[in-house]
């Protein structure tokens, strides 16, 4: 009984592999995605892009980023880092409410 308990425990943690970093900037997969985009969108040098990833990151985890880029880091951790609402919605400091209607607004950008 006791090995079917740990494999249950090791195939939830394995699924939801991002759920224990407590911060935006823990997250590599999303730190990767951010950074291209601070490069190429918002034209930030290779010696800036890491301070601007933290600021960006302070921003959108006190929930104080504009609603495109709350919703351009939402695509990333939804689509790229396959985390849940609810985990989203902690990392970016809002209600999963706001995360769920981003979403539905990012499905209807992306696929109509």
């Amino acid at each position: 009984m006791k090995s079917q308990l740990n494999q249950i425990l090791a195939n939830y943690l394995n699924a939801d592999k991002y759920t224990n970093y407590l911060t935006l900037e823990d997250i590599p997969q999303f730190k990767q995605f951010f950074c291209e985009y601070l490069q190429e969108q918002r034209h930030i040098t290779n010696d800036n892009v890491d301070e601007s990833f933290r600021r960006w990151c302070k921003q959108l985890s006190s929930g104080r980023a504009h609603h495109e880029i709350r919703k351009y880091a939402v695509y990333g951790l939804w689509y790229r880092c396959e985390l849940k609402q609810y985990h989203i919605a902690k990392l970016l400091g809002v209600s999963t409410r706001t995360i769920r209607r981003d979403m539905r607004e990012l499905e209807s950008q992306l696929f109509h």
